[in-house]
């Protein structure tokens, strides 16, 4: 008769004592390694479960294979039988509602339940892979290189939705399991949205150009509704700036003044915005340049950046993205593509278009930019290399380019909290 000690049932018979570790018990080693032999001969198969079942404890005498497969079939049946039997959760979970009568039901219901949990862990994993499947092609639009994703999490939705109709048993406790069958039905929608970001990726930063933070979801979600070819550059700055208020100092201001970067600045501040509003654009952006200065150097004090280090103005806060890009693709609610609502994932766009800003235009050693038309560069410009930066544009792209640190800034915590 056995006797149970925790997960392992022993067993006297013609060898000896044996120790088994019960079904509802078993690794996923074991399930895989048992339900490799379901096509095995009873016989067969029954010595095989009794070889693999046998105690890791290494404290505890184990029987090579060729010992028990010599084994008489009536020793090993009844072995079995009272093995498969001992296991009372395994004959819950079977719904078998009473003892195995013979070897042939005894093994119908370990296969049974074998079938179950592997197929319980199939749907699990599958599950995860789709939902990992749709935040990779998310970020991978967001990064302008989608690839062959698509195609890889089209055929993956396909094959979980199916999986999940034919063992909805095993739905439960499956993250938003619900969401994850519908997406098969939203997934062109999705795969189009990705391809439309993922091309204005491109385009973007084609053109070294950055969405300032306070327009960047009206007017990114204007520019994926255009046709990509006819993305110019033209057309970006068009829908960018035509969202940027007439008075961005009422808009803005008001925000400034709260912020710590600030602090002790005020005149400094007020007369710059002063110089824009009366149109007198050199003096306005060479006075915010040296704001620019200000905070940068702020936002690397607060990340413990070394302000000696080359190019440590716009490598830290690379860094933060690539953080940010990380932390936000595991915490991705997939019902956010479902429900529309994507404005707060192109945050993550709109924050890597703006470091690339700084480190390809902005603080682009001088000699490296190709031209001085419209060059926005902060040394070309205050030490006196480029002289036709002047211009309602510039200025307002500069305070603009402030006020995307100054929200960088105080978004900070949010993220290196996480860590």
């Amino acid at each position: 008769m056995a006797t149970t000690i925790d997960k392992y049932s022993k067993f006297i018979f013609s060898l000896g004592e044996i120790a088994l570790a019960k079904p509802s018990e078993w690794s996923v080693g074991t399930l895989k390694a048992v339900s490799g032999r379901f096509n095995s001969p009873e016989d067969d198969f029954i010595k095989y479960v009794v070889y693999y079942s046998q105690s890791s404890d290494d404290r505890i005498k184990k029987y090579p294979f060729n010992l028990i497969k010599e084994l008489d079939s009536e020793v090993s049946s009844n072995l079995f039988l009272n093995f498969i039997n001992s296991d009372e959760s395994l004959l819950q979970k079977a719904n078998a509602g009473h003892l195995a009568k013979n070897v042939n039901e005894a093994c119908k219901i370990l296969k049974t339940h074998i079938e179950n949990i592997i197929n319980k862990l199939g749907l699990y994993m599958l599950a995860m892979m789709l939902h990992i499947s749709i935040a990779d092609s998310w970020i991978s639009a967001l990064n302008g290189d989608l690839k062959d994703r698509p195609e890889r999490l089209s055929n993956l939705s396909s094959i979980f939705r199916t999986a999940a109709e034919t063992y909805p048993i095993h739905s439960q406790n499956i993250k938003d399991f619900n969401y994850l069958t519908e997406f098969d039905g939203y997934k062109t929608d999705f795969l189009f949205l990705c391809n439309r970001v993922s091309t204005l990726v491109e385009k973007v930063r084609s053109f070294d150009m950055w969405l300032p933070s306070r327009y960047s979801t009206i007017a990114i979600e204007e520019l994926i509704a255009i046709e990509p070819a006819e993305l110019s550059r033209e057309k970006i700055e068009y829908v960018i700036f035509k969202s940027v208020d007439s008075d961005v100092e009422e808009k803005i201001l008001p925000d400034w003044k709260g912020s710590i970067l600030f602090e002790g600045r005020e005149k400094i501040i007020k007369e710059a915005f002063e110089a824009h509003k009366s149109k007198l654009f050199a003096p306005s952006i060479t006075c915010f340049l040296t704001q620019l200065d200000h905070v940068v150097l702020e936002l690397a004090r607060s990340l413990k950046v070394d302000k000696k280090r080359r190019n440590a103005n716009y490598k830290m806060l690379q860094d933060v993205c690539t953080y940010m890009e990380e932390t936000i693709m595991w915490n991705i609610p997939v019902t956010t593509f479902l429900k529309g609502d994507i404005g707060e994932q192109l945050y993550l766009f709109q924050r890597k278009s703006l470091v690339k800003y700084l480190r390809d235009v902005v603080f682009q050693d001088t000699e490296r930019i190709k031209s001085d038309k419209d060059a926005f560069n902060r040394h070309g410009i205050l030490h006196g290399v480029f002289a036709n930066y002047p211009s309602a544009k510039n200025s307002t792209k500069l305070i603009l380019l402030i006020d995307d640190l100054n929200n960088f800034f105080h978004g900070l915590p949010k993220y290196l909290s996480r860590e």
